[in-house]
Formats: C-alpha cells, sequence, structure tokens
C-alpha cells in the first residue's frame, strides 16, 4: 500500500485492478486482498473451493463467500439445488463478484471466455425440461437478490428454467428475483426460457428495486400476466446494451418489459418478436411510469393494442432516438405505439412500416410539446404530429434495412441511401445526456451535417458514376447508354433498398420523365432514360441522402432523319431523262429542308427542297456507264443530317437508229419526212446537178452514212453529184450501240433538158428624146431555140421621167 496512487496503472501485470489496500503497492504486482473461489458444476478435489482442482459447487461458495472477493464458475450447468427443494435460488451478496465463463485453467479473470465456456445457472432441477413442459420441479427462481447493492455482481452466465408458478413470492420472477431496495450489477448476462405465473418470467424486480443490467438477453421468456422479460413494480433497474427477443406475456401486458410506477433507464436496447395478449408487445408503461428510452429499437413486436410500445394511467416516458418498424396492433391501435391518457416525449424517433394498427395513436392523450424532429410514415395515424412542424416529417418511408448485427452489441435498423432520416435530427437532442452524441451501437453523432433521427447514425455513402456519362441522342429518343451509379458504404452499411433520385432540368433540355426515382439492386441503381423534345446540353444529377450528388453531362440532338433514294428508272438510256427521288422521313414528323443529290461524287444540280419530305430531280446528262447516286438531307435545326445509300444508275447506249429531220438543198421530199417513214422521191429540174443532204439522228451519237459517206448528225454532206434521170440516196444510221440500224432512201429524179432560145430587143422612135413629145417604146422577143416558149412574161421598168400611156402586144411565127 505504499506506492504512489496518482501515478499507478489501474491493473497490475496480471490485470488485477490496483490499489487493492489503502493505496496502490510498489512494482508490477498488486497484492491482492479477495479471496477467489473456485467452482465447477460438480466440486472436486477436497472441494474447497481454493483451486480449480479442488473446487466447490455454487452454492457452497456464495454461503462462505464474503464481501471482496470472488467467484470463478467454470463453464457447464449449476443448479440451486441438487435435492429437488425449488424453493432454493443462488441468491447474491454485497461485496460478492459472481463470474462466469472459465474453462478451469484460468489464473486471471481476463482469461476467461463467458462466450466459448457457455455457463448456465439452471433452475430444472431434473434436467428434463423440454421448452416449457417437465418444469414442474424446477426452482421458483434461478437467482434471488434482496437488499444488495451494485457490489453483488454477476457476470457470464445464461439463467435459464426457472418457473414461478406457486405462490406469492413464488408466483413471479422465474429467472431473477429481486425486492427490498435490491440493486445488482448484472454484466453479461442471458436469460432464456424462464417462466411465471404471474409477473416477470425473466426478471421481476419490486419495492425500489434498481439492478443494473449491462451486455444482457432476455429471450424466450414468458409470463402468464404482465412482463414475459422483465417486471418491474415500484423499481426502476437501468439497462445498457440490452435485447428482448421473443418474450411474452399471454394473458397480460409487456411481453418484453412492462413497467408499473416505474420509470427504468434504458440505453442501446433493442426490442424484437415479442408479445402480449393484452398490450404492449415490446414494452408496456402502466400507473404513473416515465422509462427513459435512448437508442432503442423496437422490430415486430405484437399485441392488441400498442404493439411496440403502450402507455397508459398517466406514464410518460420520454423517448430520445428510438426506431419503430414492422410492429403490429391486432385490434388495429397503435401498431407502433398506443398512448392512452398519457404525454410521452419523443424527440428524433422513427415509427414505420407498421404491420397493423397504425403506427402511433393516441387516446385521450396527446404527444409531450416537446416531441420534435420525428419521422412516422403513417400520416393517418402519427399521434397527431404535423409534417414539418417542429422538425416532424410525417408521411415518408424512412427506408430502413432489415433487422441485423450492424455493428454493437444491439441489433438495429441501419438507414438506407436516401432516407429522409439522414441529417434530420435534433442535434441538441444528440449531444444532450443520455444520448451523449452515441448511436446504438456506439457510432459517434453526427456523421454528416446533422445527427439523424432514430437509433442508427448513418456513416454516409458514395455515388460511383459506371455508364452513361458524356453521350448524346437525337431528340425523343432512348440514349444509347442506361444511367447506371453504383453505391457503396465505406463502413460496410447496407445499401440494397436504398433510394436514388436522377434529377433532370424541369425545362428547357431536359429527359421526358424527371426525377426518376430509383431503388438500389446489388449496390447498382440503372436508368434506360429518353431525351425530350428540346435541342441542348445539361446535367442530370443522381443524389441520395447521406452521399455526395454526382452528375451526368447528357445533350439532345437533332431529331434522327432517314434519307432513301429511287430512280424512276434504272437502267436508262443516254441522254434520257431520269429522275431521282429522295425521301426523307423521320419518326417526329415530316423533315424539312433541302436535298442534294450528287453523281460521281460531285453535286447533281443545286438543292432541292423538300416537299412533304420528299425531293426529286430530273436529269439527261448520265453518259454511257454505271454512275453512283446519293442524296445529302442537310437538316433544318430541328432533324438531323441524313445520308443515303448508294444507287447505281445504269446508262445504257442508245439504240435509236431513227432520224429526226431530213433536209435537201433543193427540192422537196414526197412524202414529207417522219421519222418513221424510210422512202421518200424527189423529182428535180434538169438545171439541178448536184444534192445536198442534211440529215439529223433522233437519238444521241449515231453514225449517219449517206451513201456511203459518214455526215455528222445535222451536218450538210457533201454536194451529191445528180444525173439526168433516176438517182438514189441511201441514209443509213447506226444507233449508238452500233448493232441497230435503219436505212432511209430518197429516189431522186432529174430531168431532161427542155428548153427555148430567147431573146429581146429593144427600141425606141426618138432619139434623142424631146420632153413633152410621145415616144413608143419597141420590145420584141425572139426564140430561136427548138422548143416554144410558153408562159413568158415580160415586164420593163420606164426610165425616170416617162409617162405610160399604153401599150399593146403581138405574136408571129416565122420559118
Amino acid at each position: 500500500d505504499t506506492g504512489d496512487s496518482a501515478t499507478c496503472l489501474a491493473t497490475d501485470q496480471r490485470g488485477v485492478s490496483r490499489p487493492q489496500g489503502a493505496g496502490c503497492d510498489i512494482g508490477a504486482y498488486e497484492y491482492d486482498y479477495a479471496g477467489i473461489y473456485y467452482v465447477k458444476p460438480t466440486a472436486s478435489g477436497a472441494a474447497n473451493c481454493q483451486t480449480w482442482a479442488d473446487a466447490c459447487d455454487l452454492q457452497t461458495a456464495l454461503t462462505t463467500a464474503s464481501s471482496g472477493d470472488e467467484i470463478w464458475v467454470a463453464a457447464g450447468t449449476h443448479k440451486p439445488s441438487l435435492t429437488g427443494n425449488r424453493s432454493a435460488s443462488f441468491t447474491l451478496k454485497n461485496g460478492v463478484g459472481v463470474y462466469g465463463g472459465f474453462a478451469v485453467t484460468e489464473t486471471l479473470r481476463s482469461q476467461r471466455n463467458y462466450t466459448t465456456n457457455v455457463t448456465i445457472l439452471s433452475g430444472d432441477l431434473n434436467g428434463d425440461d423440454g421448452g416449457f413442459t417437465n418444469n414442474g420441479e424446477n426452482s421458483y427462481h434461478v437467482v434471488y437478490g434482496s437488499g444488495v447493492n451494485a457490489t453483488a455482481i454477476l457476470d457470464g452466465f445464461t439463467i435459464s428454467g426457472g418457473n414461478a408458478n406457486g405462490d406469492y413470492p413464488d408466483d413471479s420472477g422465474g429467472g431473477m428475483y429481486n425486492v427490498t431496495n435490491s440493486a445488482p450489477t448484472l454484466t453479461n448476462v442471458t436469460f432464456s426460457g424462464n417462466t411465471a405465473k404471474f409477473n416477470g418470467g425473466g426478471m421481476y424486480n419490486a419495492t425500489n428495486s434498481a439492478p443494473a443490467l449491462t451486455n444482457v438477453t432476455f429471450s424466450g421468456n414468458t409470463a402468464e400476466l404482465n412482463g414475459g422479460g422483465i417486471y418491474n413494480f415500484g423499481s426502476s433497474p437501468t439497462l445498457t446494451n440490452a435485447t428482448f427477443s421473443g418474450n411474452s406475456a399471454s394473458n397480460g401486458y409487456g411481453g418484453g418489459i412492462c413497467n408499473s410506477g416505474s420509470s427504468p433507464s434504458l440505453t442501446s436496447v433493442t426490442f424484437s418478436g415479442n408479445s402480449a395478449s393484452g398490450s404492449g408487445g415490446g414494452m408496456a408503461n402502466r400507473s404513473t411510469s416515465h422509462p427513459t428510452l435512448t437508442n432503442a429499437t423496437f422490430s415486430a413486436n405484437s399485441a392488441a393494442a400498442g404493439g411496440g410500445l403502450y402507455n397508459e394511467s398517466t406514464s410518460n416516458p420520454m423517448l430520445n432516438n428510438v426506431t419503430f418498424s414492422g410492429n403490429s396492433a391486432n385490434n388495429g391501435s397503435g401498431g407502433g405505439m398506443h398512448n392512452a391518457n398519457s404525454s410521452p416525449t419523443l424527440k428524433n424517433v422513427i415509427i414505420a412500416n407498421s404491420a397493423s394498427g397504425g403506427d402511433c395513436v393516441n387516446f385521450s392523450s396527446s404527444l409531450n410539446a416537446a416531441s420534435a424532429n420525428n419521422l412516422m410514415e403513417d400520416s393517418a395515424a402519427a399521434c397527431d404530429l404535423l409534417d414539418g412542424v417542429n422538425g416532424n416529417l410525417i408521411g415518408q418511408d424512412p427506408m430502413l434495412a432489415a433487422l441485423a448485427n450492424h455493428g454493437g452489441s444491439t441489433q438495429t435498423f441501419a438507414l438506407l441511401p436516401g432516407s429522409p432520416a439522414i441529417d434530420a435530427g435534433d442535434d441538441a437532442t444528440c449531444a444532450a445526456v443520455p444520448v451523449n452524441n452515441l448511436d446504438q451501437r456506439g457510432i459517434t453523432r453526427p456523421q454528416g451535417a446533422a445527427c439523424d433521427i432514430g437509433a442508427f447514425e448513418s456513416r454516409g455513402f458514395a455515388l460511383t458514376k459506371t455508364s452513361g456519362d458524356h453521350q448524346s441522342t437525337p431528340i425523343q429518343t432512348t440514349f444509347p447508354n442506361p444511367l447506371v451509379v453504383s453505391v457503396t458504404s465505406a463502413a460496410g452499411e447496407p445499401v440494397n433498398g436504398g433510394q436514388v433520385i436522377f434529377t433532370a432540368p424541369a425545362s428547357g433540355a431536359s429527359l421526358t420523365t424527371t426525377p426518376i426515382t430509383l431503388t438500389i439492386s446489388q449496390g447498382v441503381v440503372s436508368s434506360t432514360v429518353t431525351a425530350n423534345s428540346i435541342l441542348g446540353a445539361y446535367s442530370v444529377v443522381a443524389n441520395a441522402l447521406g452521399a455526395a450528388n454526382v452528375a451526368f453531362d447528357l445533350a439532345n440532338d437533332p431529331a434522327s432523319t432517314t434519307t432513301a433514294i429511287a430512280s424512276a428508272l434504272n437502267p436508262s438510256v443516254v441522254g434520257q431523262a431520269v429522275t431521282f427521288t429522295a425521301t426523307v422521313t423521320s419518326t417526329l414528323g415530316v423533315p424539312s429542308g433541302s436535298v442534294q443529290f450528287y453523281a460521281d461524287g460531285a453535286a447533281l444540280g443545286s438543292p432541292v427542297m423538300l416537299s412533304n419530305g420528299q425531293a426529286s430531280l430530273s436529269t439527261s446528262v448520265l453518259a454511257v456507264g454505271t454512275h453512283p447516286i446519293t442524296a445529302t438531307y442537310g437538316g433544318d435545326g430541328f432533324y438531323g443530317q441524313s445520308y443515303s445509300a448508294i444507287l447505281v444508275q445504269e446508262v445504257k447506249p442508245s439504240s435509236n437508229a431513227a432520224l429526226s429531220s431530213l433536209a435537201l438543198s433543193s427540192g422537196a421530199l414526197n412524202p414529207a419526212f417522219a421519222p418513221a417513214t424510210s422512202h421518200y422521191t424527189v423529182t428535180l429540174p434538169y438545171k439541178v446537178a448536184s444534192l445536198v443532204v442534211t440529215p439529223t439522228a433522233a437519238g444521241p451519237g449515231a453514225m449517219i452514212q449517206v451513201n456511203g459517206s459518214t455526215v455528222a448528225s445535222g451536218s450538210p454532206s457533201a454536194p451529191i453529184a445528180l444525173s439526168v434521170g433516176d438517182n438514189t440516196l441511201t441514209i443509213l444510221v447506226t444507233a449508238q450501240d452500233g448493232v441497230t440500224t435503219r436505212t432511209y432512201t430518197v429516189s431522186v429524179v432529174r430531168q431532161v433538158q427542155v428548153t427555148a432560145d430567147l431573146s429581146l430587143t429593144i427600141r425606141a422612135s426618138e432619139d434623142p428624146v424631146i420632153a413633152g413629145v410621145g415616144l413608143v417604146y419597141s420590145l420584141t422577143i425572139g426564140n430561136q431555140g427548138p422548143f416554144p416558149a410558153t408562159g413568158v412574161s415580160l415586164v420593163d421598168t420606164l426610165p425616170a421621167g416617162v409617162t405610160f400611156q399604153n401599150a399593146t402586144a403581138g405574136c408571129s411565127q416565122a420559118g
């Protein structure tokens, strides 16, 4: 005891607490004043409790030990009586710590493992229980505490098989019975399979008892009346890191806990699957009970009323950061919570997913006015809270994961990405006692901008774009790649079932649908999206509460079009007019604008305007051969460009061997020229000794020969000499194809020469001529030829200054 207590560590080299006496000891070893009692299910050796080899039974150790002693209990099943005494219990003592979980090799308490080395305190005296059958001989109370204080310690045990089915006081507290200001300390203890005829199947606390329970579990306990797990009567225990599961009150209140005139404190506690035939499947508070629940979870509890929590008779519990989900009220009144003549205070509380009875129901009750920042999914049963008032969120899904081990010693409902409960809690409530800026698992609050509503504090999520960024598509069409976001939690918290919202602009270029709410599956959300009818670039923001936003850059392009080209005549003949038609279509309407046609890669004429989606161009300029023909639609600001496939236009040589005209330098064809008429005649006078022919081909590229000599179409031939009498002109036309020919013939008759030999003699009667004196002109025509002249006319023009008076004519024949 002579060491400096100010500089001593909390434990010595072995882990023994310092100091053990008036002061800590000098050196690495702290003298342990306390005696250690070694216990096995069956005593061994000398059974003097001094070593593992000489271990005694637990009742012997409890009887012998005194304040300051410890009892180390080996794994196995320990019974309060070996003789069938149902009234026997393991009775705790002040100053004595009873520790289970030893493998009988330990030399330090810190070496034990109560999880692996299960140590059972059993009321099944005969060892024949089958659930709650064959238990008529079981202990009334497996563990008993009367008037003990916090120095009476029970640590590392499972308490089972208690059956309090006797008369008072043996009708309650099958697992443990605490009376008369009893306040033992229980740590790492499980109460399982205990029962009571009246109250407190697992534990009964009465007359100002206040045990401190840490890391405890109550499972599968039952009471025929109240408090399947615990019944508190005028008592206020403290519970930290506790689980109540599968407990039942078969004919009364409080499947998990029933409080009557009691105000226990519960921190980091989970109630799951508890039931009561009356009210309060998880917990019932009656007769002015005011418990405080902090970081608590209620899941799948059921009762006639108040499936999760029932408050009556001016019971006003305080709930801080509590989550209710999946609870049910069989008679339709308060699946999560039912208040009857009570006024609880709710801060940062979630009540949702109630299977029946609504989330929260008041009957002649109202919540304390200080209630704030709560989330209730059922807007029709929200204990009169209003959405948006005092930070309350009414009518919203909290998006909870399944009840599971998400860290800490109790199961919780994790908040999923997008939960409206994230960052929506009241920071002052979270910071104050008893929350102390921790969630039910011990995670620091807040993790984000504010603390979260409910028992669980989300540590946040990450959104990552994995597909769909930086892409475009024509208006009113689907983008080629879906928008895909992966959702992860660095803390390993669940994400599936959460929500991510894709939000596009509300006006202008955007998507056809916005916002888009997506549910996370396999850590991913994916949405196939469609552009609206407005051109332009924009961003689509993906967000989920609890995560930083990410944005996709998208663009709406002009509407897609398709251009098709067709030929009215293919193949065609050279020189023949061919009409090409381009048809431009779109699923969004009839495009306007113009089309440019191309032949052999070069523009074919000028752009042609569309009419009802079509443009046509006629041309006859294509040469013989094959020509790639295309059409390009240039777009119009709403509709995008498009290009036709290649049309191969075949142009064949002409097979036209006809003439379109045939002209002669003299004479006239008989009959008049017609392309289909092949034979003509013409008669020429003797004096026409030659003839020039001008033939014009009807077809392009035709070759023309006149009497064997080539003549260009439309050009005159060389003069063709004519003999007197019959002559024949042969015009041979060979079509461009070199195969087709046509022959035109002209029969020319040159007449034989038949002429007279005329002469003219002119005489005047006066010479010189005197003005004013009459003058006679004589004009004499003579014919010295062999043929008479007929139809001869004579025209004479008088000199100037001579006036015609009259004339006479006569004719004579001589010789």
